[in-house]
């Protein structure tokens, strides 16, 4: 899955680069993106202000 493989190096690159945490925001719609979120170990939990949002954080301390 090539989006699967993107991800992977945009958090191999933010963790090279010292980051601490990769933060995004996903339409509920895209149940892709969340599964795969998911799969990476991003906690997911819904938008306080918008049903339609989804937040999706990745600490990258505990992440392999």
């Amino acid at each position: 899955m090539a989006s699967g493989v993107l991800l992977a190096h945009l958090r191999d690159v933010a963790m090279a680069g010292g980051l601490r945490c990769i933060e995004g925001i996903v339409l509920s719609e895209n149940q892709e993106m969340l599964k795969m979120c998911g799969e990476f170990g991003f906690v997911v939990v819904r938008h306080k202000l918008d049903p339609r949002l989804f937040l999706a954080a990745l600490d990258l301390k505990h992440s392999s």
